[in-house]
C-alpha cells in the first residue's frame, strides 16, 4: 500500500507539471521539432491545411503605368495550426524557414521580388504557428488608363499555392 501511494504522489507532481519540466527540458531550453515535421505538411494523409493569408503595405516605392507595374515593399502574415508542434519546448526557439513545414505560398504576379530583410516565426504551446516575413520586388498590374489623368488604379498582390496551383 506504501509503495501504491508513493507512485500515485509521483504522478500526481509529474501531472501537475509542465510538459517541458516532465522532459527534464530547462525553462530557457529549445526543443528542435524532428525532420518529418520540416518535410511533411501536417496531417499529410487529411484535410488540406488551412492558412490564414494578411498582407500589410509597408511602402509604394513606384507606380509605371507604360510598364504595368508596381514597386511595393509589403509584409506577409501567414497562420495556420500544426499539432505536431503542440509541446513547449519551442517557446524559447528562434526558429528559421528550414525548421518547421512552410505552406509554398508566393506571390503570383511578381517580376521580380526578393525577401526583406526580416523573418518572424512564432509557434505557441498548442501547435499554432504565425509566419511573417517582409517582401520587396516589382509586381504587375494592367492598368485602365481610359480617364487618364483622372483615373484610379487597382493594384494587386495576387498570392497562391507555388505546390498546389492558384
Amino acid at each position: 500500500m506504501k509503495q501504491l501511494l508513493i507512485a500515485l504522489a509521483v504522478l500526481a507532481t509529474l501531472s501537475a507539471m509542465p510538459a517541458h519540466a516532465q522532459n527534464g527540458l530547462d525553462d530557457n531550453e529549445c526543443v528542435s521539432p524532428s525532420a518529418s515535421v520540416k518535410r511533411n505538411r501536417p496531417d499529410v494523409d487529411g484535410p488540406a491545411v488551412e492558412v490564414g493569408v494578411a498582407v500589410f503595405l509597408i511602402d509604394l516605392l513606384g507606380i509605371h503605368d507604360s510598364q504595368e507595374r508596381f514597386d511595393i515593399n509589403f509584409a506577409l502574415r501567414l497562420s495556420w495550426h500544426d499539432p505536431r508542434l503542440d509541446y513547449d519546448g519551442l517557446q524559447n526557439c528562434d526558429l528559421t524557414p528550414s525548421d518547421i513545414w512552410l505552406p509554398q505560398i508566393g506571390v503570383l504576379n511578381q517580376i521580380d521580388v526578393r525577401d526583406g530583410d526580416w523573418v518572424r516565426i512564432d509557434v505557441d504551446t498548442d501547435g499554432y504557428v504565425l509566419y511573417e516575413r517582409r517582401i520587396s520586388g516589382s509586381l504587375s498590374a494592367v492598368f485602365e488608363l481610359d480617364e487618364f489623368p483622372r483615373d484610379s488604379q487597382v493594384l494587386p498582390v495576387r498570392l497562391g499555392s507555388l505546390v498546389y496551383g492558384p
